[in-house]
């Protein structure tokens, strides 16, 4: 855009110019400000000068296309998720005390003290009653909890970290520990473009809000509860 608006582009070459954009108002903007400076737009389909009428009007057809095309593999791409969400078999994270073995196949984690410490979680907040005291337990005793990492080169990779109240609260409601499959147990907020501030987000929503909950297999019960 800026070589082109310093008139030191004669024509843009691409294969295939509608890949340019993730969006109209880009397509457009380019397709104008190359109309001003008698710029031409070429690819494998022809030459386009955006100051001719009928130039034009096809290459903002283009651009209408492959936006709509953008959104139909984005919603496909959703329903694919969704629909492995419902069958129980996506798992973008895990709790703690789990291994994600691939992409669908969650077992329980391999080191025995992750295990426990996850059990010793629940045994100490049915004894205490309270996620601070918990808390407090867990930090004077010097006990932490084991996490897997899950991106970069630290991935799959155990690390033992103090854990704070709030990763307790999310390990004692997280239904995978009594034995339930959920998917979008958290709601993403949305930015607020005056504020700034993203607003309407939701770590844990309520169980009638989450999309897909459902038992799981026996078998992979037995850290649960």
């Amino acid at each position: 855009m800026a070589e082109v608006s310093l008139n030191h582009v004669g024509i843009v070459l691409g294969l295939e110019l509608s890949r340019l954009s993730r969006s109209n108002k880009d397509w457009h903007q380019l397709v104008d400000v190359c109309g001003i400076f008698n710029t031409l737009l070429c690819d494998q389909d022809g030459v386009y000068d955006s100051g001719d009428g009928n130039d034009r009007l096809l290459v903002g057809m283009k651009g209408a296309m492959s936006e709509f095309e953008l959104v139909t593999l984005r919603n496909r791409l959703l329903r694919g998720s969704r629909n492995k969400a419902e069958r129980g078999e996506l798992f973008t994270s895990v709790p703690v005390g789990y291994y994600k073995q691939s992409s669908s196949e969650v077992v329980q984690d391999p080191d025995e003290q992750a295990r426990s410490m996850v059990q010793l979680v629940f045994e100490k907040f049915s004894e205490l009653r309270s996620i601070y005291a918990v808390f407090r337990y867990l930090t004077i005793n010097r006990l932490r909890l084991g996490f897997r990492g899950l991106r970069g080169d630290q991935i799959g990779e155990l690390d033992w970290r103090q854990a704070s109240a709030a990763k307790i609260l999310a390990i004692l409601r997280h239904p995978f520990y009594a034995g339930a499959y959920a998917h979008g147990l958290h709601r993403p907020g949305k930015k607020n473009p005056v504020t700034g501030v993203t607003e309407g987000g939701k770590w844990f929503v309520s169980p009638d809000e989450v999309q897909v909950l459902r038992a799981m297999e026996p078998a992979a019960l037995e850290l649960s509860l």
